[in-house]
């Protein structure tokens, strides 16, 4: 069974450690309020490192896409700015020619009476 949909993903993984049998009602009422595993007694060590280690992982690769996706949005934008900027130059020296008339300026950026 899969954590509910719209479980947070900044809310930090709950692993249930319990001592008794369960049913599916019970583990589907686990899910529904932030569960992403079961381990019932007797705990074995290894399994519960080794399932806190992929949680571990998890958040750190998740936290590393972050970073990038926040890097790669920041240089579209200085990219974006750079290409008004090389834009708004060349209308400037457009102008500076004397061809910065709103009709010549318009046909350039449609395209039209081409």
């Amino acid at each position: 069974m899969d954590p509910p949909e719209g479980h947070a993903p900044s809310t930090p993984p709950i692993i249930f450690l319990t001592a008794f049998g369960s049913n599916d009602d019970q583990v589907f009422e686990g899910y529904s309020i932030g569960a992403v595993d079961f381990l019932a007694k007797p705990i074995v060590p290894q399994i519960l490192r080794a399932k806190v280690a992929v949680f571990v992982d998890l958040f750190r690769k998740t936290e590393q896409v972050k970073r990038q996706a926040e890097q790669l949005r920041l240089a579209e934008q200085r990219e974006h700015e750079r290409e008004l900027a090389r834009r708004g130059d060349a209308g400037g020296q457009a102008a500076a020619r004397g061809d910065g008339e709103p009709a010549t300026i318009r046909r350039r950026v449609t395209g039209a009476g081409r």
